[in-house]
């Protein structure tokens, strides 16, 4: 049963993911085209303002 219910649940994030590309503009044959984690890799991807940094980065950039 919990097999079943991770098997829809992973079914329904591919679904919505393809839902949120279609939604920004991709086309579907663009979409159904790429691997799914390139595109959620690509989705999650953040600038780099917004990524973590070390200390000594942190340090170096209040100067």
């Amino acid at each position: 049963m919990r097999m079943l219910l991770a098997y829809k649940n992973d079914q329904e994030d591919i679904n919505y993911l393809l839902q949120q590309l279609l939604f920004n503009g991709l086309a579907p044959s663009q979409v159904e085209d790429e691997e799914f984690n390139e595109l959620t890799e690509l989705l999650s991807a953040r600038s780099r303002d917004d990524r973590p940094i070390s200390a000594a980065e942190f340090h170096r950039r209040d100067k």
